[in-house]
């Protein structure tokens, strides 16, 4: 993937591999919380800012076939 000079943080395969890290450190916390708020089947979720969309997948898991889940995953994240 090519990086996108004018983006802050790391884009394409670097962004993904840092967003990969992020992930395994927070994911036990960001799932407690959003479990926490009330996550429940048949709800409508948006993840905004999804990255490459390890929450997204873990929150359609959640939301069940009920549910729905909307993210734009960033092909250069």
């Amino acid at each position: 993937m090519k990086q996108d000079d004018r983006y802050t943080l790391a884009t394409g395969e670097l962004g993904a591999h840092r967003l990969s890290i992020l992930n395994t450190i927070h994911k036990p916390y960001t799932e407690f919380l959003l479990q926490r708020f009330g996550l429940e089947p048949g709800m409508v979720v948006a993840d905004i800012g999804c990255g490459t969309g390890n929450v997204s997948n873990w929150l359609a898991q959640q939301v069940g076939y009920s549910g729905w889940v909307f993210a734009r995953i960033s092909h250069k994240a």
